[in-house]
């Protein structure tokens, strides 16, 4: 018996020493693919897609997919320079938020892989100094009291939203379509409202359903894909009264709590765009998405002097320092 424990660790020590000597070749591609592996179950699939196009379209044509031990902070100080010289979406030069962002996700990477010893050396550890973030425009991603107030009154007013029908040209001669468009702008002013009243983002009310909504007991579930978490929130009276009026109109009482005047869920590229056209009803210039609903939520209950902590389980924040 003893015999076979000293032949089976020689035999696991062979695979080691194996491994080992292929650590030293293991490049930039491996660690993405690695990174991507360990976190698929922990990122959202538009995360995972974002890192992985990344890797193929950015950092390994750049950098070669060179090993890791060949990596050097210089390299990604050229790799930052090159990409401010590139356009980005909009046909201007990329941001430098964006480059930042791109940066980021290479540190983490690399993180990751020399915390699960999947890399012995990680080039980028302890150079911070080396790899300052590029100065970015302040962009203010909330709302004031006024503007959202605005934004919905813009988006349930019929009559100006069909003279942006009208203006733009849009289906204006099928009143059956005209019709579905201008229920469906203001069943958006109805997320948007949720969506400030829950603290939440726009993929979790979307997608959320009837069975996870309880006004008998006046608690509300939301599932968050992003951090894995299901927040559960007390119905406050201005939210009981949108789901009330919602629940005695709905169709499928299993089925989706927003759904379109046809029926089907909303595409989250519709939300996007009816939010747009409220914002430009409403004569709104800043830059505010979706998202900055979620922000100015939180602001607001900041500014109200809620508890951080309690903040922090309304907006379902894994850590209180995202809060």
């Amino acid at each position: 018996y003893r015999d076979a424990q000293v032949e089976a660790l020689a035999f696991v020590n062979s695979f080691a020493k194996v491994a080992h000597a292929g650590a030293a070749q293991t490049t930039l591609e491996n660690c993405f693919n690695y990174y991507l592996r360990v976190n698929a179950n922990k990122l959202s699939p538009k995360s995972l897609g974002e890192i992985r196009s990344y890797c193929a379209n950015k950092f390994v044509p750049f950098l070669s997919n060179k090993p890791i031990v060949d990596l050097t902070v210089a390299d990604v100080v050229a790799y930052r320079d090159h990409r401010l010289t590139q356009p980005g979406n909009n046909g201007k030069n990329i941001s430098p938020g964006s480059i930042n962002r791109e940066v980021a996700i290479l540190r983490a990477v690399l993180s990751q892989c020399e915390e699960d010893d999947f890399i012995k050396v990680n080039p980028l550890a302890g150079k911070k100094k080396s790899l300052r973030r590029f100065k970015t425009e302040p962009r203010r991603g909330i709302f004031t009291r006024e503007e959202w107030v605005a934004s919905l009154a813009a988006l349930r007013n019929e009559e100006l939203v069909r003279e942006d029908i009208r203006r733009s040209q849009r289906i204006s001669n099928n009143p059956a379509e005209r019709k579905a468009y201008v229920a469906n702008i203001n069943r958006c002013a109805d997320i948007f409202q949720v969506l400030l009243l829950t603290s939440s983002r726009l993929s979790e009310i979307l997608t959320l359903r009837w069975s996870a909504v309880s006004l008998k007991t006046g608690q509300i579930s939301i599932a968050q894909s992003k951090t894995d978490i299901t927040k559960h929130q007390n119905i406050q009276p201005e939210l009981r009264a949108i789901l009330e009026r919602l629940s005695f109109a709905a169709r499928d009482k299993a089925g989706y709590v927003f759904v379109r005047a046809d029926g089907r869920p909303f595409p989250i590229a519709q939300a996007e765009r009816t939010f747009k056209v409220g914002l430009k009803l409403a004569g709104i210039t800043s830059h505010l998405t979706p998202h900055s609903v979620r922000h100015t939520a939180i602001s607001w209950l900041v500014a109200a002097k809620i508890p951080i902590p309690f903040v922090q389980k309304i907006a379902g924040h894994k850590s209180i320092a995202s809060t």
